[in-house]
């Protein structure tokens, strides 16, 4: 599942991002007319916001739910 993919490799160099987005709009996922830049940027902004808030949450939870919780955002992502 790609969710668990990014959950071990959450540091992905700024590059890999760009090459990710620039496949997503070869398969269509991903809007031709979105610039590669613009769109790393805001993801890269709502993942440390979500990073964030799991973290904050993080001594409430067991580490399987936080683990659950980055991968059903992940997914939301990739959707």
């Amino acid at each position: 599942m790609l969710g668990e993919f990014f959950c071990v490799n959450v540091k992905a160099t700024n590059q890999e991002v760009l090459e990710f987005i620039s496949l997503g709009k070869e398969l269509g996922a991903i809007n031709n007319n979105v610039e590669e830049k613009t769109l790393s940027v805001l993801l890269d902004i709502v993942v440390e916001g979500i990073s964030s808030n799991i973290l904050y949450y993080s001594d409430e939870g067991e580490q399987i739910d936080l683990i659950k919780a980055w991968q059903q955002f992940v997914n939301l992502i990739i959707l």
